[in-house]
């Protein structure tokens, strides 16, 4: 293919002789802009490097990541739960149980991996003190400390 009938096409990027062709509207017929490597993919790259060092360490350095991420469903309450800790928002047990999609996992089987992780001492469960029928979520303090260790390799 040629780079008329390249920009004819209208396609907004072309992989077209071993280097990327950017199509842009602006220019010339006669001009054209070629990126050969493009930094977001040094960036992915970058990016994998990183989440295959990390699946090979923090199963083996940190036990309450690897607990929450032995499935999507426990990854999910791990997330929602950190991140209200963080934001300072209610951490009550239905509003987060709300906000994972129900595709993900059955109210029971959410339930069970909050009580398997309460057990462990992974997640405090502590009264609600505005409503005393209703349970907050904390994370524990060794939850804190290995996802704030953890996530020190995205920086």
């Amino acid at each position: 293919m040629d780079i008329e009938k390249f920009k004819k096409a209208m396609r907004p990027k072309k992989y077209l002789n071993g280097n990327f062709v950017v199509y842009d509207k602006n220019l010339t017929e006669n001009n054209s802009q070629t990126i050969t490597q493009p930094d977001i993919y040094q960036n992915n790259l970058k990016l994998l490097i990183i989440l295959k060092k990390d699946l090979n360490q923090s199963h083996s350095k940190f036990i309450t990541i690897k607990f929450f991420r032995r499935n999507l469903s426990s990854y999910w309450i791990w997330i929602c739960i950190l991140e209200r800790f963080y934001y300072n928002n209610n951490n009550n047990i239905e509003n987060i149980i709300k906000e994972i999609p129900s595709e993900h996992a059955s109210r029971p089987t959410l339930f069970k991996i909050i009580d398997d992780a309460v057990k462990k001492n992974y997640l405090a469960r502590e009264l609600n003190k505005e409503d005393k029928r209703k349970f907050n979520l904390l994370p524990s303090e060794q939850t804190i400390k290995e996802f704030e260790e953890w996530s020190k390799i995205f920086k």
